[in-house]
Order: C-alpha cells, then sequence, then structure tokens
C-alpha cells in the first residue's frame, strides 16, 4: 500500500486546497476512488500525489452522479421558490379584485408588493414561466393605468431627486456610490411612499400613519 496526496481540481484547474486529504491505497486510481467515497464533492478531477510518482491528474468517479444531483436539488428549489411566488400572486390579485379599483383598500404591504411589482415586472417578462407571467402583468396593468397611483409615484421620484442632488452638492455623497444610491433610494421612496400616500390618499390610515407622517405626507 502506498501514501497518497489527494485534493480536487475546480474547472480551471485550479486546486482546492481546503480539500486536501491523506489517502493510503494501492495505486493512483485507487485512491482517487476511495477519496471521492470518503470526501465526495462536485469537482471534475482529483490531483493525486505520490512522493515517488510524483503527480498525476485523475477524473472524479462520482462527479457526474454528484453534479446531477447539485442540479435535481437546485431545480427542486427554483420550482419551490415559484410556486410560492405565484401562490402569494394568486392572492395579491385576488385582494386587487376585491378593492373594486380603489387600491387606496389595499394593505400597505400589498400596496408594496404592487408597486415593486409594477418596476419590475418589464425587466424580468422574458424569464417568467406561463403560470407567474400572465398574474405579474394583470398586477402591472392595473397599477400602471392607476392614475392616482402613478401621480403619487412621480412626486415621489421628484421629491428624491431633488434631495439628492442636494446631497451630492452638499458632499454628503461619494463620486462612486452616487449612481446606485440614487438609483436605490429613489426606487425606495416611490415604493415607500407612493404606498403610504395612496392610503393616506384615501383615508386608510391603520398602520401606516407614522410612515405616511415621516414622508411628509401630513
Amino acid at each position: 500500500m502506498k501514501k497518497f496526496t489527494c485534493l480536487y481540481l475546480d474547472s480551471s484547474g485550479s486546486s482546492v486546497r481546503e480539500s486536501k486529504r491523506a489517502i493510503t491505497a494501492e495505486n493512483e486510481q485507487s485512491a482517487a476512488d476511495l477519496y471521492s467515497k470518503e470526501f465526495p464533492a462536485a469537482y471534475p478531477n482529483i490531483e493525486v500525489i505520490n512522493f515517488l510518482s510524483g503527480r498525476a491528474k485523475v477524473k472524479n468517479p462520482r462527479f457526474t452522479t454528484l453534479r446531477a444531483e447539485e442540479e435535481e436539488a437546485q431545480a427542486q428549489e427554483d420550482a419551490s421558490r415559484i410556486a410560492a411566488r405565484v401562490e402569494s400572486l394568486k392572492e395579491l390579485w385576488g385582494k386587487v379584485e376585491n378593492t373594486n379599483g380603489n387600491l387606496g383598500d389595499l394593505s400597505y404591504d400589498d400596496l408594496c408588493a404592487l408597486i415593486k411589482n409594477m418596476q419590475d415586472f418589464p425587466s424580468v417578462r422574458d424569464e417568467l414561466g406561463p403560470e407567474e407571467c400572465p398574474l405579474r402583468e394583470k398586477l402591472f396593468m392595473i397599477a400602471s393605468f392607476d392614475k392616482s397611483l402613478q401621480a403619487l409615484l412621480q412626486t415621489q421620484e421628484a421629491k428624491l431627486q431633488t434631495s439628492l442632488l442636494t446631497q451630492i452638492a452638499s458632499g454628503q455623497t461619494t463620486r462612486g456610490a452616487t449612481s446606485s444610491a440614487g438609483s436605490n433610494l429613489a426606487q425606495n421612496a416611490a415604493l415607500l411612499g407612493g404606498a403610504a400616500a395612496l392610503q393616506k390618499l384615501n383615508q386608510i390610515e391603520e398602520n401606516t400613519g407614522d410612515v405616511s407622517e415621516g414622508l411628509g405626507f401630513d
């Protein structure tokens, strides 16, 4: 029996240092087989090192199986996440229908979800499945054509731009962070301010009074 040092090689051929293990076997192939069983990992190759025979690269005999298992687990996780999202969208659509066109009757959280979908849908539309896409499109359309909601969102975006320009002028925003910070701030303010203000407009103040006052709608 010989003593070997085994470690995995990633797809680029680089050593995975933390995977290094000592293995006793008859030859390089036996060492790789034993190593892959005792320390399974989805890397394509194994480097087998012996003091006398030097280094050898051996294909990971469990790579295909482990990779397939990983892909199956990821697919199941993705399917579960999509199913949960679709169910949430169905619930939101049911609530929207029950408002009879008065979106101010929605809860604060539901309004935020509606506005976020309106912002995200155009960029992700082509990536959505056949069950999710129609739901998100219906929610997008009803939010896009609601005049009160649109007016409030435009007001919030204008206020945010003014605030951001003030910060830049006063040196509060660094040059490298200006673009990303401005984009995130504008999106968050439009989302939160629009939802709270729409409820204020419709005299729906339960659980949102502090938010709307903090955003200057009183």
